[in-house]
């Protein structure tokens, strides 16, 4: 397989495919809703890793989700399924939805909510799951001044438990 790139459009999302020899890229942007592919035809019979980038999503419903479980089913069990810039919502599906994260489905870096007390808003910070320790998010400041982590700590990385245990 050569690389290429390929711009992918739905309803309400953007995919912009990327493949080479040794891994396919997938860059969401947009909403994982009733419109998210079951199927991308270029990639179904793939033997490479895949690296999916949660770049711009805006929403998770339901019916996207079982659509996005349908996609990845359609991969071969030894095609290794690697999650990057994971939203908050995602990791919420994650934590709640059995599928999505297992030792061959992993998230690789996630954006964890911080809550900025000078300008009274969230921010996203992105961070590799090797940072996150003990289940606690790192310690993140801006100018000197600490951010608070937005979640329940405990319900948020329920997600790393079945993603380091062993295969069923």
């Amino acid at each position: 397989m050569e690389s290429s790139e390929k711009i992918l459009k739905f309803d309400n999302l953007e995919i912009c495919l990327k493949t080479d020899k040794k891994v396919i890229e997938l860059q969401l942007f947009g909403d994982i809703d009733r419109y998210f592919p079951t199927s991308i035809d270029e990639i179904k019979e793939t033997r490479s890793d895949l690296n999916i980038m949660f770049l711009n999503i805006r929403n998770i419903n339901s019916t996207g989700i079982r659509n996005f479980l349908m996609f990845l089913a359609d991969f071969k069990k030894s095609v290794k399924i690697n999650y990057f810039f994971c939203p908050p919502i995602f990791i919420d599906q994650c934590n709640v939805v059995k599928g999505l994260i297992s030792t061959r489905r992993q998230v690789k870096s996630l954006q964890l909510p911080y809550f900025d007390e000078k300008v009274n808003q969230e921010v996203l910070i992105n961070v590799n799951v090797d940072e996150i320790q003990d289940g606690a998010p790192p310690q993140q400041s801006d100018s000197g001044r600490d951010l608070i982590f937005n979640k329940n700590q405990q319900l948020f990385f329920m997600f790393l438990k079945r993603q380091n245990a062993t295969e069923e």
